[in-house]
């Protein structure tokens, strides 16, 4: 399924010029976990770590490394990017990608195949959305499509 399809893993964080003032995340003061998360995803992280992150109590840091360890990641790394331009640039490169894509309020997480919804996030729905596109993957040879 992976060498079928182009999975983008994006946070939803809006970008300074489009709140008007600061960094703005879903339900949190300040970006922190989102920061934390395109640090560790510069270094493989990926859904594994964001769900960790997300399951996780805690402050940001603490989840951060935390989550680091339980993906294998190197904590050092991640909060060296964190507190240096390399995570801003992470970040403000997110933010744009989410403004873009999303100008207008969008629920989160979404979930969309070639730009449209997935109205039901279940693992074979999902699985079904995807082998209608065409895409040729083992995981479309076992589904039943009626």
């Amino acid at each position: 399924m992976a060498e079928a399809v182009d999975f983008i893993l994006s946070p939803g964080v809006r970008s300074p010029a489009h709140t008007g003032h600061g960094f703005g995340c879903v339900d949190e003061d300040t970006c922190d976990e989102e920061k934390y998360f395109v640090c560790a995803q510069s270094l493989g992280g990926g859904v594994d770590y964001l769900a960790c992150q997300d399951a996780a109590s805690g402050l940001p840091e603490g989840k951060a490394k935390a989550c680091a360890s339980s993906a294998s990641l190197d904590f050092d790394k991640i909060s060296t990017c964190f507190g240096g331009q390399q995570g801003t640039e992470l970040l403000t490169k997110a933010a744009d990608h989410f403004d873009q894509r999303f100008p207008q309020p969008v629920g989160v997480p979404r979930a969309e195949v070639n730009g449209n919804l997935v109205q039901e996030r279940t693992y074979d729905a999902l699985i079904q959305d995807l082998c209608a596109t065409g895409i040729k993957a083992g995981a479309c040879n076992k589904m039943l499509v009626v």
